[in-house]
């Protein structure tokens, strides 16, 4: 089998969860359309809103995710892994 780029598991299953949100806000407005609760360019603002709380989400995961590589590259190897010299 050949090695190609691994990706983080944390990440694949975030990532998975953005498209899963993005489809059920996509349901969510074709269905106050069909029901006649909203007209239909209106509908389409729950998908909005919810794209846009996602990519805030998706925005913070990535950031909190950036921090703790950033601060496990100036821990010593050593120090990681609970070893001292």
């Amino acid at each position: 089998m050949a090695d190609g780029p691994k990706i983080d598991p944390a990440l694949a299953r975030r990532l998975a969860l953005t498209v899963a949100v993005w489809i059920a806000g996509a349901a969510l407005s074709l269905a106050l359309h069909d029901a006649g609760v909203v007209a239909a360019p209106w509908s389409f603002q729950a998908l909005l809103t919810v794209v846009v709380i996602d990519a805030w989400s998706l925005h913070g995961f990535l950031e909190a995710r950036a921090q703790r590589r950033a601060r496990a590259a100036r821990v010593p190897v050593a120090a990681r892994s609970g070893r001292s010299r």
